[in-house]
């Protein structure tokens, strides 16, 4: 994605008697690309949340020109993928919903890899959407992706990049728990107490 720019034109010389410029000075004008950032979102307001609990995760971005692959990396701690179920066509795969300006959103798949007990990586490969024409209506296009998760642990950790200048802030879902203890006279723990 690229400023609109300006820039300066001169002249090698000038006819000295119509003083009308003669030749066009040969320049270079280097172009200057603008950030496309990448941030990410989950839609808890409150950032807490419940173990087992599905949560929504979404990434906005825009489409970038002069890139060969375009190619995202998800690291997710303390909770899985939804996967598309075994059986199903693309089973394992976690399906992302990838929405291009205004248009439909489109389902992508990315691959999976577990990287320990407590946490799960995967790529989503977009290539496909890049041009290699400039005048594409879609260079530069915003881009959201959407994918969601499910909850394994107390403090839910989730970032996203596609090279080492382009990655989201760390997005960061808590739980919580609730301790009751059942107290007689002299604030006293009563024996065999029980809760309905």
């Amino acid at each position: 994605v690229y400023n609109k720019m300006a820039a300066y034109v001169s002249f090698d010389n000038y006819d000295t008697t119509t003083g009308i410029p003669a030749n066009l000075k040969a320049d270079l004008v280097y172009a200057k690309k603008t950030d496309v950032p990448v941030t990410k979102t989950v839609e808890d307001e409150d950032k807490a949340t419940g173990i087992s609990e599905t949560v929504t995760y979404k990434v906005n971005t825009a489409i970038p020109y002069g890139l060969s692959e375009w190619k995202f990396t998800d690291t997710i701690t303390n909770a899985e993928y939804v996967v598309v179920p075994a059986g199903e066509e693309h089973a394992g795969t976690v399906p992302v919903q990838v929405k291009i300006g205004t248009k439909s959103p489109e389902t992508h798949y990315a691959t999976v890899t577990e990287l320990s007990d407590t946490q799960y990586e995967f790529e989503l490969d977009l290539t496909s959407l890049l041009s290699t024409d400039s005048s594409s209506s879609d260079n530069g296009a915003d881009v959201e992706l959407s994918y969601q998760a499910v909850v394994k642990g107390l403090e839910v950790n989730n970032e996203i990049q596609y090279d080492s200048d382009h990655s989201s802030d760390e997005v960061k879902l808590y739980t919580g728990s609730i301790k009751f203890t059942k107290l007689g006279e002299n604030s006293e723990k009563l024996a065999n107490a029980e809760f309905k």
